[in-house]
């Protein structure tokens, strides 16, 4: 998948593009394509108040999409928006 990223600085100069790998749903999990995202000023927050050595971190809170995968016990369905 595509991913907004941040690492290996702080701030802005941190953020950057990058393919990711995606895991499956597991139990009580959907797996989501998402059709819309967005960055917000929490994002923005994080990205300013983390450390050039700490791991990858996927920006990202917003989206919309649809479930591409339901793991045992969501309760719902592939293909639900």
């Amino acid at each position: 998948m595509r991913a907004v990223v941040h690492q290996g600085r702080a701030g802005l100069g941190g953020v950057r593009v990058a393919d990711t790998a995606v895991g499956g749903a597991g139990p009580d999990e959907v797996l989501i394509r998402l059709k819309a995202a967005g960055l917000n000023h929490r994002d923005l927050f994080v990205a300013a108040n983390r450390s050039p050595g700490d791991a990858p971190l996927v920006l990202g809170a917003d989206g919309a999409g649809v479930i591409a995968a339901a793991g045992p016990g969501s309760g719902l369905t592939a293909g639900t928006r």
